[in-house]
């Protein structure tokens, strides 16, 4: 298995999505993390979507599912922490790998997730652009 871990523009997100994953046919890994302008932030993404890549192809839970579930749950901060998330336990160990990565580097763990929900904000921008007949915000609001 080849793992390539790239980092990408807002806009070239698959949905809304900060990091995101997906297994070849042939069983190659790509993750995906936001370029956000702090690479430490890219890396905390990028580990966290790794982690959660091998342990849900372990447990048989397929991208396609993980994915699904995600869109599925738009308004929800964090998808995966939902009940019911079919890989709620496997998000769960990742944040922990990530929260342990992020105190080695003394970032505090606050910071670093303001800087998640900044650059999520960004790529809900472009997902929203992306699809025009999605209800634009006015259209939400009333």
């Amino acid at each position: 298995m080849k793992t390539t871990i790239l980092t990408i523009d807002p806009c070239d997100n698959r949905y809304g999505t900060v990091g995101d994953w997906i297994f070849a046919e042939n069983g190659d890994l790509l993750v995906t993390t936001t370029r956000c302008g702090n690479k430490d932030t890219e890396l905390l993404v990028a580990v966290h979507e790794l982690v959660e890549a091998y342990l849900c192809r372990r447990d048989g839970i397929d991208e396609e599912v993980v994915s699904a579930w995600d869109i599925a749950h738009p308004d929800a901060e964090e998808p995966a922490e939902v009940e019911g998330s079919p890989y709620f336990n496997h998000h769960a160990c990742a944040i922990e790998v990530e929260k342990v990565i992020c105190k080695y580097l003394n970032i505090d763990w606050e910071e670093h997730q303001q800087r998640v929900a900044d650059i999520a904000n960004e790529v809900d921008k472009c997902v929203a652009i992306q699809q025009p007949n999605s209800p634009s915000d006015s259209e939400k609001a009333s």
